[in-house]
């Protein structure tokens, strides 16, 4: 799950952020300042739906072209399960969505080791089918990340599964949403450029901190060497919100031992090829107007977290 969600159901972790980072809305407005006087090089008219499944199948997407992923440690594989699951509860399951869904994920590690994305350009034909591989794992993190079961009964592999319960019906699923695929195409060849420098550093992708257990298993997207990454996809001129300023920060301080080393904290915006970046200390300090060690910051979330964790026990 998202940091947000926990922000937006739990008025102490609110009050925390909100407490402690008074000034948070001045770092989303400079943020959105250098976005806004950025050229949009990839405009979109895409759904709202499909909007949503581009935003994830892009940190798929950057990720393969960084390093060797397996799909296994994914949270698309726990999305999987989580179908497999709302399909039993509702009384819908039957072998034939087993086999077609478990071959599908199948399908797309095999896709991945043939066309060997890290760190080099695909052709258009081999960059198009890599495009769909990563909008149809984010189909299987929408049941990861979303467990309303009204919404869940109505995406695109649910939809698919009763209309044509086979692994043809579930690769045309993905394949109807031709827009999403050529938007997501066009993202990721530009940000294989922007993301060059990162080449020969560590890649993690969907990190999972230590703190992540009190807010319900929290990851990020993306820590590329030292720098934690929050990817938006949004076409807005303003894409960065108070929630997210604070979400970015949250996800450092859930690094309760400090284990992934995070040094700076970045958002990246492909549609305006824009990587801001900034040192974790600065961008602590600009956003709570006070100076204080890693360590004391990360011992106050510590207790805002574990009262949430607490009430949602």
């Amino acid at each position: 799950m998202s940091l947000t969600s926990a922000i937006a159901r739990d008025p102490a972790v609110r009050s925390f952020f909100d407490q402690e980072f008074p000034r948070a809305r001045e770092v989303a407005a400079e943020m959105n300042v250098l976005s806004a006087s950025t050229p949009l090089r990839f405009p979109t008219r895409l759904s709202k739906e499909d909007a949503r499944a581009v935003g994830m199948a892009f940190n798929y997407r950057l990720a393969f072209s960084l390093r060797r992923v397996p799909l296994e440690d994914t949270v698309a594989a726990l999305g999987l399960e989580n179908i497999l699951l709302e399909l039993l509860i509702a009384n819908e399951w039957t072998p034939d969505h087993e086999v077609a869904l478990r071959s599908l994920f199948r399908d797309i590690a095999r896709v991945v080791s043939e066309v060997r994305p890290a760190r080099r350009r695909l052709n258009a034909a081999d960059e198009r089918r890599l495009a769909a591989c990563c909008l149809a794992l984010a189909f299987f993190e929408e049941h990861y990340r979303d467990r309303d079961p009204q919404r869940s009964g109505r995406t695109a592999f649910r939809t698919a599964l009763r209309r044509e319960p086979t692994l043809v019906g579930l690769k045309r699923a993905v394949g109807e949403r031709a827009a999403a695929i050529d938007d997501l195409k066009g993202l990721a060849v530009a940000a294989q450029g922007d993301f060059r420098r990162f080449y020969r550093q560590r890649i993690t992708l969907g990190p999972v901190f230590l703190g992540s257990g009190r807010v319900g298993g929290a990851d990020a997207d993306l820590i590329a060497g030292s720098t934690l990454i929050e990817t938006k996809t949004s076409r807005l001129d303003a894409p960065i919100s108070l929630e997210h300023v604070y979400q970015l920060v949250g996800y450092f301080l859930l690094d309760a031992h400090d284990e992934f080393e995070v040094r700076s904290l970045a958002f990246y915006l492909p549609r305006r090829g824009l990587l801001v970046s900034r040192k974790a200390e600065s961008f602590l300090e600009h956003a709570s107007g006070r100076h204080r060690s890693f360590g004391t910051w990360r011992r106050l979330a510590r207790r805002a977290f574990r009262a949430y964790n607490i009430a949602v026990a």
